[in-house]
Order: structure tokens, then C-alpha cells, then sequence
């Protein structure tokens, strides 16, 4: 060993050291900060379990002093509610199935050939048109059949009148 190495060593002896205990004191810091961030959350849990306790004391105090008229009000209140809330479910779920469905129609529509589609459009348009049909006969039988009335009602009132012209 060189002259210069041994004046060094003591250095690098002693610059070791520090950064051991640099190391050292940067774990136990770490170890401190888990174990206090496992205190901390602790403590909340227990904050919260005891709130939680509070609240719930406060409730069988609020429902001990309630009559049984608001009990009554109370439980239709939370009956409507929840039945609001099914609507509201079925409903987004009808919306979901008609997006669903609506999907499915634009990929087979995507999928079929040109006379494919042509055919299924004019049964549709059949379907429709006699949809129309059977509505414009039952409009017309339900016309004709106020026009029979009326004319019988005409006539039962001249018959009344004559009689009464009559007399």
C-alpha cells in the first residue's frame, strides 16, 4: 500500500460509516412512518366504529320517541322509495335490452346482403301496410256504424215529431 492509500483509507473508513448510519437511520425513519401509518389508520377505523356506534345509538333514540303514525309514514315513505328505485332499475334496464337489441339489428343489418335486406324491408312494409288496412276497415266499420245510429236516432225523432204534429 502506497503512502497516499493510507492517509485515504481512514477517509473512506469513516465515509463508509456515515453512509451506514445514513442507511440505518433512513430504515428505522421508514419503519416509523409504517408504524405510525398503521396507528393512524387505527385510530380512524376506531373513529369510525365508534361513530358508527353513536349513530346507531341515536337511532333507537329517534325511533323510541317516534309515534306509530310516523313509523306508518315512515315505512310508506322508504316502500315508495324503493319501489321508485325498481321502476327506475327496470327502466335502465329496458334501455340496456333496447341498446342491446339495437347493437344486434345494426350488426345483422351490416351482415346481410343487399336482397337479403330488400326482403326484409318489403315484409316489413307488407306488415305495416296491413296494419294500415285492418285500421282503416275498423275505422270505416266503426264510421258506418255512427252513421246508423244517426239515422235511427233521425228517425225515431221524425216518428216522435209526426205523432206530435199530429195530435
Amino acid at each position: 500500500m502506497s503512502f497516499s492509500q493510507r492517509e485515504r483509507a481512514p477517509q473512506r473508513n469513516a465515509e463508509r460509516q456515515r453512509l451506514r448510519r445514513s442507511q440505518r437511520r433512513a430504515k428505522e425513519v421508514e419503519a416509523d412512518r409504517g408504524r405510525n401509518r398503521l396507528s393512524h389508520q387505527a385510530q380512524r377505523l376506531l373513529r369510525t366504529q365508534v361513530a358508527r356506534a353513536h349513530e346507531r345509538e341515536q337511532q333507537v333514540a329517534r325511533r323510541s320517541q317516534q309515534t306509530e303514525a310516523e313509523r306508518a309514514a315512515s315505512r310508506e315513505r322508504d316502500t315508495e322509495a324503493r319501489s321508485l328505485c325498481r321502476f327506475q332499475q327496470t327502466e335502465d334496464e329496458l334501455k340496456e335490452e333496447r341498446k342491446a337489441n339495437a347493437v344486434v339489428q345494426a350488426t345483422r343489418r351490416s351482415q346481410q346482403t343487399g336482397d337479403e335486406r330488400d326482403v326484409e324491408w318489403d315484409t316489413d312494409r307488407e306488415l305495416h301496410t296491413n296494419a294500415r288496412e285492418q285500421q282503416s276497415d275498423e275505422n270505416r266499420d266503426a264510421q258506418r256504424e255512427r252513421v246508423r245510429e244517426r239515422h235511427e236516432a233521425r228517425r225515431a225523432q221524425h216518428v216522435v215529431n209526426r205523432q206530435i204534429f199530429e195530435m
